[in-house]
């Protein structure tokens, strides 16, 4: 009985070493068969090289918008603007780029967004991106009364959203730059040259413009573009209540 025990264990034993051996083969040939990569150069508005950018990949659904499952990739740029990314599954791929510390445009925020389509065992060749020059709109929010210190995050509903709409119905929302106890500053790098509408809305604060006229129920729309040079004048509005 115990002879037929070890005969039978020894079997089994034997059956697993070979499915892991087989499966231990075939993973570096899957591994190189399945994916590729895509290989770029990131330019300034000037058409130079661009040192210490980021190179974000996003693989697309099949419908074609950017997910993939949330699967994204990044990498640094050298000081040549080059990235190559390896180690992507085939299918299709958007190109997102940031250059943090400057006034360069992202185009996967504004503008089409480069797509490339990577293949099993190949390098995609994305060329050469270049960015645009962006300027920089910054909101103030003087408040006086320190109404923001005293409510915002606070008291639920108390904050206040900036932010532009686009001609194509997108909003990009404006960031928190600068703070103190009487005043809020919000900013966001935008395209010049370009008509956009600029929202400032509260559901808990009262806010004035700088002609004393109070928010309207959808918040302040304003039209905005800003110049082809140049810096942008800050656009300034009243914290005056809660509501």
């Amino acid at each position: 009985m115990r002879k037929a025990i070890d005969m039978s264990n020894t079997r089994i034993l034997r059956k697993l070493i070979i499915i892991v051996g087989i499966t231990i083969a075939a993973l570096p040939t899957y591994a190189q068969g399945q994916s590729g990569g895509v290989r770029g150069t990131i330019l300034d508005s000037d058409g130079k090289p661009l040192k210490g950018g980021f190179a974000v990949v996003s693989r697309k659904d099949p419908a074609g918008a950017r997910g993939g499952g949330g699967r994204k990739t990044s990498l640094a740029t050298g000081n040549d603007g080059v990235f190559s990314i390896a180690g992507l599954p085939a299918g299709a791929y958007t190109l997102c780029i940031q250059a943090p510390g400057t006034d360069l445009l992202d185009p996967c925020r504004w503008g089409s967004a480069p797509a490339v389509n990577v293949t099993a065992s190949q390098v995609a060749a994305a060329g050469n991106i270049r960015l645009a020059m962006g300027a920089r709109l910054r909101v103030r929010l003087q408040d006086q009364q320190g109404q923001l210190d005293a409510h915002e995050g606070i008291t639920k509903g108390a904050h206040v959203l900036v932010g532009v709409w686009t001609a194509d119905g997108l909003f990009q929302r404006a960031t928190s730059s600068a703070r103190g106890k009487a005043f809020r500053e919000y900013s966001l790098l935008i395209p010049r040259g370009t008509p956009l509408r600029l929202n400032v809305y509260s559901k808990y604060f009262q806010i004035q413009d700088g002609a004393d006229k109070p928010q309207p129920l959808s918040g302040f729309m304003s039209a905005i573009q800003a110049p082809a040079q140049g810096q942008m004048n800050p656009v300034e509005y009243r914290v005056v209540a809660p509501k």
